[in-house]
């Protein structure tokens, strides 16, 4: 998180240090980190930009960027697809979800009944490596009480996501 009683460029240069050396121990370990964006007024991540200045030149391989649609459409509002192409070279894994705010509340939702716009899944398809991982998150269910209502949303959100991916 950075301190917002400081100056963000000092810190996010301490960033980038450090991950420049976990990108050099994931290397040595022969594994690959990911860093996933997220919504916040302090997270490092959150506005997108920092993140692709904090891991130019890093080697995807060793470390890259988990974009997650939800937490960059509400950072970013419109300009989540203009964030995507500027950190596509440093993408390494997409992350879907859905979102409605109520008043400043983020409430998590079913895939494509919240903010996410439909075609970034096609976006997606054109920009970046068809081997690209994309995940589905079911965050508006949760606990393993409702373990069968998990399932059914799993099914409907991947579903949603076929078809926007077929667009």
């Amino acid at each position: 998180n950075y301190d917002l009683k400081k100056p963000i460029a000092p810190q996010l240069a301490d960033i980038r240090a450090k991950l420049i050396d976990i990108a050099a121990m994931n290397k040595e370990l022969g594994v690959q980190g990911q860093y996933q964006n997220h919504r916040g007024n302090n997270y490092v991540g959150g506005p997108i930009w920092d993140m692709v200045l904090a891991l130019d030149g890093i080697d995807p391989a060793q470390l890259g960027l988990a974009f997650d649609f939800a937490h960059a459409t509400v950072e970013g509002g419109n300009a989540w697809e203009l964030n995507l192409h500027r950190a596509a070279p440093h993408i390494v894994s997409v992350y879907f979800k859905d979102y409605r705010l109520d008043g400043r509340q983020w409430n998590p939702c079913p895939l494509g009944e919240g903010s996410v716009n439909p075609k970034s899944a096609a976006i997606v398809r054109q920009l970046l490596p068809a081997t690209t991982p994309i995940s589905v998150h079911i965050e508006y269910i949760g606990g393993k009480d409702h373990v069968p209502r998990i399932f059914e949303a799993m099914k409907n959100d991947v579903g949603t996501l076929r078809k926007w991916l077929q667009a």
